[in-house]
């Protein structure tokens, strides 16, 4: 019997660096990208935003080998996640899942008033970022990049709306995946409805670690606000209520 020995990789090295000098690369574009959005009066629709943050996230040497594929374009095969795991919605569904995920939150977008959120409206877009977050994983609708199109998506949302960035890092990826398991328990992707405060919740605790320490007048109402929200949501999630009497009562000790 002959046994054939895997021979190391004489570019395995070469390409590790290529691929950790693009990744950098893209995500500083991207960046820039969601800076400029920042400043417009008036945001352009949210699947050209989703597109453009694709389009410079992905490389199109991630989709050498997948058919059909190209960054920054809806995806035109079935997927499977096996870390979720799960199986994305075939895609001849995005064609009606879109255009109704796109109008709800550019419809939600619209109710906040940028660059001027109060501690009343931080709820709001935390709420918003919730949304937008599961939904773009959940549907999945380009074939590469869609967590890290929707992290980049929700920090484009922290900087139009004068909040800090929400850092999502490995060290995270247990309590991610659990938030997002826990709110799959009661998500209909046909209504685009969930019980999201369970992710809520995470964004609202990986947003707290991101202010800084000297906090201005606007930042420490935010901050409070950021707060109050996690203790509501932690109390909803544990005792399941839905009127807040009993909530405001332990608030206020």
């Amino acid at each position: 019997m002959i046994i054939h020995e895997r021979l190391p990789d004489p570019f395995a090295e070469e390409r590790e660096n290529a691929r950790r000098v693009h990744a950098f690369e893209a995500g500083w574009l991207a960046h820039q990208y969601s800076v400029s959005l920042a400043k417009k009066i008036r945001l352009p629709r949210f699947d050209v935003i989703l597109k453009e943050l694709n389009g410079r996230l992905v490389h199109k040497d991630e989709l050498m080998s997948k058919e059909g594929a190209v960054p920054g374009e809806y995806r035109t095969k079935s997927v499977f996640m096996p870390a979720a795991p799960f199986f994305p919605p075939h895609p001849e569904r995005l064609s009606s899942l879109m255009p109704r995920f796109i109008r709800k939150v550019d419809g939600e977008v619209e109710k906040i008033t940028p660059k001027k959120v109060t501690a009343v409206e931080v709820d709001k877009v935390l709420e918003c970022m919730s949304f937008t977050y599961y939904w773009i994983c959940r549907i999945h609708p380009f074939r590469e990049g869609n967590g890290r199109t929707a992290r980049e998506a929700t920090d484009m949302l922290c900087l139009r709306f004068n909040l800090p960035s929400i850092f999502v890092g490995p060290i995270d990826q247990g309590e991610y995946l659990k938030a997002l398991r826990q709110v799959d328990k009661t998500a209909n992707i046909d209504e685009l409805t969930a019980d999201l405060k369970p992710f809520t919740l995470f964004l609202a605790r990986k947003l707290t670690r991101s202010f800084p320490k000297e906090l201005s007048q606007q930042k420490e109402l935010q901050y409070k606000k950021v707060m109050e929200l996690i203790s509501k949501l932690d109390f909803k999630i544990k005792f399941g209520e839905d009127d807040h009497t009993r909530f405001d009562e332990k608030f206020e000790q």
